[in-house]
């Protein structure tokens, strides 16, 4: 059993719409747990279970005392309504996820201008409308300057950060003052980019408002963070000296939007009529009757270090621009060497009906990661190779591919349009 070599290593998935990462590593082990190329696997794991000591077992948990199964986890998570690279480590690939925590990523994202919500997403509630009209593609451009390099940034208030056991949105739901102060955080962004600038789209605002508590709150957020920015420079890195977007350039003559104050966002109370659609992108199957002009939809690519939310830049670049914006779609295109396109296997090909699609992919692509690990390394069939391996690293680029990363053709890409 000792030169027994399990299936184990890393594999990308292009996680979809609407499930949660931790849904996707359940429904891959439900697939996984059933495929022959994992059937030895387990018998092996089942087999070191049964020669356990009871002291042994009881250390194991009441979670893991059941049947055997594929172990997974993930690299990073996802939120339900985005999309794109999941990383996920089976068995031994566990072990190496923590490193994708900070290895860079690039997302591509769409902000909806005139409307903020309690989530900084479209899956939350109306917060606050604000004008949208004077958004225009050179400010949006403008105001990307500030976002680039080494910066500072809050995460959102409804995010799973928390204290003590507590999540912060707890508290703030419950009416309760912060514990402490929701500290802004360094963070890297080596490159942000416009992609798209219309109002030629399908996007709608949330139908459903934000409570009168959770307006409350979202005011005093606003009023604190505006004390803040009149006291005090935006915290940089030493080198860099890029004005705030909603300060006048110095290489335009025009001076951008001022930023948005508590008095001038709208704490909505109902919402418009013709605003009929929930969800992420709803098409608008009646163009409104309303005069009021459709809002800027701005589409954003961005490569980022660790710690960067991307609801918290789309939400302050609509502060700096001096409206409200939200998010209302978002892939994550790339993590680390993974990369839809090339080496990222589609979640409706693990889906289908014929396991033939994947499975020889899948246990190439493990078996593969396994022969670039570091020391001695056991054989299919036993024998045990002295040859070394390639430590892993999940910064390094792939051009063109290699074993572990085969690039892959006909797979699909995020360059879909606002």
């Amino acid at each position: 059993m000792s030169n027994f070599a399990p299936l184990e290593g890393l594999l990308a998935i292009n996680k979809p719409i609407g499930i949660s990462s931790a849904q996707a590593i359940r429904d891959l082990q439900r697939i996984f747990n059933k495929s022959p190329i994992f059937a030895e696997t387990l018998t092996q794991e089942r087999d070191k279970r049964a020669q356990e000591s009871r002291n042994q077992k009881g250390r194991r948990g009441r979670a893991k005392r059941g049947p055997a199964e594929v172990k997974m986890g993930h690299g990073g998570t996802l939120d339900p309504m985005a999309t794109g690279v999941l990383v996920t480590g089976i068995f031994g690939g566990t072990k190496v996820l923590q490193q994708f925590l900070s290895c860079k990523k690039t997302y591509e994202c769409v902000a909806l201008f005139g409307c903020s919500t309690d989530t900084y997403d479209a899956v939350g509630k109306i917060l606050c409308r604000a004008p949208h009209q004077h958004v225009t593609k050179e400010a949006v451009e403008e105001a990307l300057n500030a976002f680039r390099g080494d910066i500072m940034q809050k995460p959102p208030i409804y995010s799973a950060l928390h204290h003590k056991g507590k999540r912060f949105y707890e508290y703030a739901r419950e009416g309760k003052p912060l514990p402490i102060e929701i500290q802004a955080r360094p963070v890297t962004v080596d490159l942000i980019e416009l992609l798209d600038f219309t109002t030629d789209h399908t996007y709608e605002y949330p139908k459903e408002d934000a409570s009168e508590e959770d307006k409350i709150v979202g005011k005093a957020l606003l009023e604190q963070k505006v004390v803040e920015d009149a006291g005090a420079e935006t915290k940089r890195s030493p080198d860099r000296a890029v004005k705030r977007a909603g300060d006048e350039s110095e290489t335009s003559d025009k001076p951008l939007a001022k930023k948005r104050k508590p008095e001038d966002c709208e704490m909505v109370t109902t919402m418009a009529e013709d605003v009929d659609v929930s969800g992420v992108a709803a098409a608008n199957a009646t163009p409104g009757k309303s005069e009021e002009p459709r809002p800027v939809a701005v589409k954003v690519r961005m490569t980022v270090g660790s710690g960067f939310y991307v609801r918290s830049f789309v939400h302050d670049l609509g502060e700096a621009l001096g409206s409200a914006a939200h998010m209302v779609k978002l892939v994550r295109s790339q993590q680390g060497q993974f990369e839809l396109g090339k080496n990222v296997i589609e979640w409706e090909d693990l889906m289908g009906q014929d396991p033939s699609i994947w499975e020889s992919r899948v246990e190439d692509t493990l078996r593969a990661w396994a022969a670039e690990q570091p020391g001695p390394k056991p054989h299919v069939d036993g024998r045990v190779s002295r040859q070394g391996g390639i430590s892993f690293n999940p910064q390094k680029e792939e051009q063109g591919g290699n074993a572990v990363n085969p690039p892959v053709k006909d797979s699909k890409s995020s360059n879909t349009p606002v």
